[in-house]
């Protein structure tokens, strides 16, 4: 079904353009269209996440973290991710194991290693049962850095 809407909007978009060289009008479309075309046939894409800390003391953790990236199309886990659309939500979390699992959070950078747009997702507080409303987990909402 995704490849004949893909297909049907191809020869609307060719048409408009009123191209020749079907080739090179295919290349320019899916261009355009990356992030559609994509997700449209699973394509999997690199993203690399980093996560930064506050200089506070015992910011860091040893727990176990888990993070899920919402889109417009959908969302994914951490591994073997597709190309979703665009990032609206990022969803982070860590199970409360080992000796030291509180974590005060800053932020977590995601760059769409295909494209290399770094989305900021500001978070700014503690992850753990000893500190805030005792949480371990937050939804963070997206800033475009570039």
């Amino acid at each position: 079904m995704a490849s004949l809407l893909f297909v049907a909007t191809y020869k609307r978009a060719a048409f408009i353009i009123n191209a020749s060289d079907t080739s090179e009008s295919f290349r320019k479309f899916l261009q355009k269209f990356k992030k559609y075309v994509l997700d449209w046939f699973g394509t999997v894409i690199s993203y690399e996440v980093t996560f930064y800390t506050c200089d506070v003391s015992h910011a860091g953790t040893d727990a176990n973290v888990s993070l899920i990236l919402y889109a417009t199309l959908g969302n994914t886990c951490i591994r073997g991710l597709k190309q979703k659309g665009e990032l609206t939500k990022l969803h982070i979390e860590h199970d409360n194991s080992l000796i030291s699992p509180d974590w005060f959070l800053a932020k977590v950078e995601v760059i769409n290693m295909d494209t290399n747009e770094i989305i900021g997702f500001p978070c700014n507080r503690w992850l753990g049962k000893k500190h805030n409303d005792h949480e371990i987990q937050q939804d963070v909402l997206p800033i475009k850095i570039s």
